[in-house]
């Protein structure tokens, strides 16, 4: 008997998100990688190229956390490396307990965009950011596909738990507070 015959309907939708996340994740990851090989192809020699109004690509090295953070600091790198692999490994278990499509995207996409971003991380000592953004004159800090995917992921995420699961998480402490207020109760 196959494993798939083992399993009850539940656990064969959280293997089907699983591999969905893992699928998108491998997709984000080596969409990304490709384009950072095509970036420092395409602009060899130049400092930034218009795509579109607003869009440029440059090739910006983030040897920091996010947004430049924490640079050229060892210990703190290899922090954040091992809070990335634990990160990953924490989502995967997600998106094994999950059995909504949505999970699974959200979840391969902050697996692809993490995993992307480790990659590089590892390989060349920093992040390669190549998309600025400029809207409505103003200037957002550089990015690349491993950073949309996971703003994406995070989003879809608050989508799912908000308004499709139904949960919202309220904290202890001001379910505490309005149990004290009885006039916030609702």
């Amino acid at each position: 008997m196959s494993l798939m015959h083992r399993l009850d309907e539940e656990q064969r939708r959280g293997l089907a998100v699983a591999w969905l996340a893992f699928l998108v994740a491998m997709l984000v990851a080596g969409i990304d990688q490709a384009v950072k090989v095509l970036i420092l192809i395409v602009l060899d020699g130049y400092s930034a190229l218009v795509i579109a109004p607003g869009i440029h690509l440059i090739a910006i090295w983030n040897t920091g956390i996010s947004f430049g953070l924490v640079q050229s600091d060892l210990w703190y790198s290899l922090l954040f490396r091992l809070i990335a692999v634990l990160g990953i490994g924490f989502l995967v278990l997600g998106a094994l307990g999950s059995g909504r499509r949505i999970t699974g995207i959200a979840l391969g996409l902050l697996i692809g965009g993490a995993l992307s971003s480790l990659i590089d991380r590892v390989r060349l000592g920093a992040v390669l950011d190549y998309l600025q953004l400029t809207v409505m004159g103003l200037l957002f800090p550089a990015a690349n596909l491993a950073d949309l995917a996971m703003a994406l992921g995070i989003l879809l995420l608050a989508i799912d738990q908000f308004f499709i699961a139904g949960t919202v998480y309220v904290p202890a402490a001001s379910r505490v507070a309005r149990s004290a207020r009885p006039w916030l109760r609702r």
